[in-house]
């Protein structure tokens, strides 16, 4: 019996109850499992294509199972191998590219975060199980995580780029948009356009009033008030703050209503301050 084949007799049974959608299992007892295979995947070959599977396959477990260390480092071993042997397809590459990206990013490790989102997204564009909206997301992923790494006109040139996807896809005013302003809007303030800036919230909230997205409306108004403050003009963001009000009056929510006079309290003390 070759190395190979008492690998795979091993380790087939165990991804296929990991792949599959409706298995249940122990996530300790499929681990111990798995990593005692290491030795044998190893004495195969140090980038064999054994090891790249198991990797992989870890990988997903412990994103499973939300152990992100684990999920990095298996995912960093396994792209390695997948970099000498090239056999994963488009998908699975895409795959496990993104999970690597996703766990940085939960650890906020930004700078490695960045680097595997442009793997993420030039695989995307080759994957033809993707749909685009899912193209979508992940490009916009890629510009939140630039913005994170201080790299604003980057951010906002893939921002402006993927809204233009977006309202091909979902249309001018759908409510998927939304976040994606905010995120623009935010790159805008950080490089100092606060007139940009408040032209992408406005329309943001526009769209939010005609999806009728409460918490929405209340996120721009809140924001459009802070960058009103923020840019020395405080009769506007009185008159956003106000506006915040008067919705959470109109819907008699009692947590926005909350809200409101804490924003309101917090608005009077900066302005007090402001004037000594």
């Amino acid at each position: 019996m070759s190395l190979e084949f008492e690998f795979q007799q091993q380790f087939n049974p165990l991804n296929q109850q990991l792949l599959s959608s409706d298995a249940t299992f122990s996530g300790s007892e499929m681990y111990e499992s798995m990593i005692a295979l290491e030795p044998l995947a190893k004495k195969i070959g140090s980038d064999s294509q054994e090891l790249l599977e198991l990797y992989n396959a870890l990988s997903l477990l412990q994103k499973k199972r939300g152990e992100t260390e684990d999920q990095i480092t298996y995912s960093k071993a396994a792209l390695a191998i997948q970099q000498i042997r090239n056999t994963l397809n488009i998908h699975d590459h895409l795959l496990l590219a993104n999970r690597l990206m996703s766990a940085l990013e939960e650890n906020e490790e930004w700078e490695e975060a960045v680097f595997y989102s442009e793997t993420v997204c030039n695989l995307s564009e080759q994957d033809p199980e993707l749909s685009q909206s899912q193209k979508i997301h992940l490009k916009q992923q890629r510009g939140y995580l630039l913005h994170e790494v201080g790299q604003y006109q980057d951010a906002i040139k893939i921002n402006l780029a993927t809204l233009d996807l977006a309202e091909k896809e979902f249309g001018e005013n759908a409510e998927e948009l939304i976040s994606l302003l905010t995120n623009i809007a935010q790159n805008y303030y950080a490089l100092g356009n606060f007139v940009e800036s408040e032209k992408i919230l406005t329309r943001a909230l526009i769209i939010a009033r005609e999806q009728q997205d409460d918490d929405q409306q209340f996120e721009m108004l809140f924001q459009l008030g802070v960058l009103a403050h923020e840019a020395g003009n405080p009769t506007l963001a009185k008159s956003r703050f106000m506006e915040y009000r008067e919705l959470a009056e109109t819907l008699d929510d009692e947590f926005y209503l909350e809200q409101a006079d804490n924003i309101m309290q917090e608005f009077a003390k900066r302005l007090a301050n402001l004037t000594h």
